[in-house]
């Protein structure tokens, strides 16, 4: 894992967990990334055992996730 993809999936989990529910569209073009690999992130989570909490088309994560 290099150095930036790193840095990227702590955002996400920063915005996901802070400032969540956000939207794929926007969690795309606050990372700099494309909306397919905004899914993969989410997905890696969910297999690291995450909370992923999905409301609509927004996702979060629950502060409470192990």
């Amino acid at each position: 894992m290099t150095l930036e993809l790193f840095g990227r999936l702590l955002k996400m989990l920063h915005l996901l967990t802070n400032h969540g529910p956000l939207s794929i569209d926007d969690l795309a073009m606050r990372l700099d990334i494309s909306r397919r690999m905004a899914y993969r992130y989410i997905s890696g989570f969910q297999e690291l055992g995450f909370e992923v909490i999905k409301r609509g088309s927004r996702y979060g994560i629950s502060p409470m996730s192990p």
